[in-house]
């Protein structure tokens, strides 16, 4: 027993020093530690975990799927960091933090039947009839057998890496218990395989309403938000990128090639652009710098989403830019840098700093909100105070150029990881490496929350890229937060709400090329994946009939969307063919 309390001892020094070492190589000493009962993933993370997606490594308790929430002894909670930080390097390259996730909730997994089973708290009484009941107690909680499968290899993966340290009291020897297998091991061919076109999900397609309503906000749209928004589902549709790969366009991602010899008479002949456009883009998953090729009667519209979005985000941009040139010093909005007086009461901030409705309450709602958004935690700036001359009832809240400044700047501490090398700065990790992209560099950024359907209160001073959650919850994907769609009264045919997610136009897409008939590695090629065999998925998709009507209409779109008009149910016939005029 003593052998393996002195050998835990020295494991976790061991990876304590590792982490110490890598944070000092990003120049992140003080920005995060080893201590922590928490570690950070994301916008604000930092050094390794400065990535894309938002998570956080929860090491002070367990509470997910199937179990309740007890607290974690220390001494396990120091073993389940020093196997994070062991799995991390030694690797060739960092994982994503939904890998490392995973493999933190094996392990508090294993705390809670250990502790269930055993009542010992020290990692050196795990065995494998613990681990065999973690997997047990998963798998009756989990709807997916697969997913479950996959844990229970990691499970069986991890035993494997402790085994050399001698770190528990007896050696763990386990198995899947749970193994889901076809033809192969691999998660995505097998999810392939398991596919049936006689029980397809036509909820991951655009139904032909939910694509006639996203035309509709062309005209209905108000708001710069509404506007940002309409042009980035728009291209989506067109390109069929993954999130991930919307976000990070730059805007300066066009390429135009001209047309030579017999294609240039073609395009002449027929009124189209003289050259071939591209977008160059991150292509996620490892598939690396790409560029996506437009169809000649989808580049006019490309081009006019980018024109509009780029005036529609020039004031955001120009500040952004602002606030880089002064090495993040100067916050201040240049009308307000103007004005003679220093003290500034709230009301002036408006149009400013801020803009919004106030909701129910008007201009009084909106002083309000302005007030609290200083007095905010994470910003705490107190106004100064005083009556108002011209009526008692009210009083005035004044704020100094300084704390206005202040408060922009604590805005993007409060919500990103805010220090040097990373201000204003996207992070997305492609096979390992860091790619950085500043945020005004970036084609879809607004203040934040313009995208918010209330509009109580948008903070202009802070533009920030469009994130998943907040498209995820306009398109109707999150059923607590009002859509676009709710906001306009837009709903599917019987009546029901309209709930789409940033990944449905790539369905749409994939499934169309697989009904085309085009080989596995033309599929993989235009769809920017390095992994052919994800076609499979798509190819028995594209037997259900209302696959193919939905993924022939958003191909109608990409052709010409001013001429998408509502089809009549003549139009659907039995409901296995659409008709839809494509102009090509």
């Amino acid at each position: 027993m003593r052998e393996q309390m002195e050998n835990l001892t020295q494991f976790v020094a061991t990876y304590q020093a590792v982490f110490d070492s890598r944070l000092a190589e990003y120049a992140a000493t003080d920005l995060m530690s080893w201590n922590d009962p928490s570690w950070l993933a994301g916008d604000k993370g930092v050094a390794w975990f400065r990535q894309s997606k938002r998570a956080v490594l929860i090491f002070s308790h367990t509470e997910m799927q199937g179990i309740e929430r007890i607290d974690i002894d220390d001494d396990y909670a120091q073993f389940m960091k020093a196997i994070i930080i062991l799995d991390t390097f030694r690797r060739s390259r960092p994982p994503s933090v939904a890998t490392t996730n995973k493999i933190l909730n094996i392990l508090r997994r294993w705390y809670y039947e250990m502790v269930k089973m055993t009542g010992q708290s020290h990692p050196m009484y795990l065995n494998s009839d613990i681990i065999h009941g973690a997997m047990r107690r998963h798998n009756e909680n989990s709807a997916s057998s697969s997913n479950v499968s996959d844990y229970c290899d990691i499970a069986v993966s991890l035993a494997k890496i402790i085994r050399p340290f001698n770190l528990t009291l007896s050696n763990i020897e386990c198995q899947n218990q749970f193994p889901s297998r076809n033809h192969t091991n691999n998660t995505k061919k097998r999810k392939a395989a398991d596919s049936n076109p006689d029980d397809t999900d036509d909820n991951k397609l655009i139904s032909i309403r939910a694509f006639i309503s996203i035309i509709e906000l062309l005209y209905l749209a108000k708001s710069n938000g509404e506007k940002i928004f309409y042009n980035c589902i728009l291209l989506l549709i067109i390109t069929g990128w993954r999130f991930q790969e919307l976000q990070s366009i730059r805007i300066d991602a066009l390429i135009r090639r001209p047309l030579k010899g017999d294609k240039l008479l073609y395009a002449q002949e027929h009124e189209l652009p003289e050259y071939n456009l591209g977008i160059k883009y991150l292509g996620a998953k490892k598939s690396g710098w790409r560029t996506f090729w437009a169809a000649p009667s989808t580049i006019k519209l490309i081009e006019s989403i980018f024109d509009a979005v780029m005036e529609l985000t020039d004031e955001s941009r120009q500040l952004l830019i602002q606030y880089r040139n002064s090495g993040f010093t100067d916050f201040l909005p240049p009308s307000i840098r103007a004005l003679s007086h220093d003290l500034i009461e709230v009301s002036e901030l408006n149009g400013l700093v801020f803009s919004g409705s106030g909701g129910t309450r008007g201009n009084a709602g909106l002083r309000k909100s302005m007030v609290n958004a200083f007095l905010q935690k994470g910003v705490g700036i107190k106004p100064i105070t005083k009556s108002n001359p011209v009526t008692s009832r009210e009083k005035l809240f004044l704020f100094t150029k300084k704390q206005i400044n202040d408060f922009v700047e604590l805005k993007y501490a409060q919500s990103k990881s805010f220090h040097d090398g990373y201000k204003c700065t996207l992070v997305i990790r492609d096979n390992g490496v860091e790619q950085k992209f500043n945020y005004e560099d970036l084609l879809f950024i607004a203040p934040t929350s313009a995208f918010g359907m209330d509009h109580t209160l948008v903070t202009i001073t802070n533009p920030e890229p469009l994130t998943h959650d907040v498209l995820q919850s306009l398109l109707g994907g999150n059923k607590k937060r009002i859509s676009i769609f709710d906001k306009l009264n837009l709903t599917e045919d019987n009546g029901e709400r309209i709930e789409l997610n940033p990944h449905i136009p790539r369905h749409n897409i994939n499934t169309f090329l697989a009904i085309s008939g085009l080989t596995d590695h033309l599929q993989a090629m235009l769809m920017g994946r390095i992994d052919i065999t994800q076609n499979q998925f798509y190819q028995h998709r594209a037997e259900s009939f209302n696959y193919k009507a939905s993924s022939l209409a958003i191909m109608a779109l990409n052709n010409n969307p001013k001429s998408v008009k509502s089809p009549k149910s003549e139009d659907l016939g039995d409901g296995r063919i659409l008709h839809m005029k494509m102009i090509m």
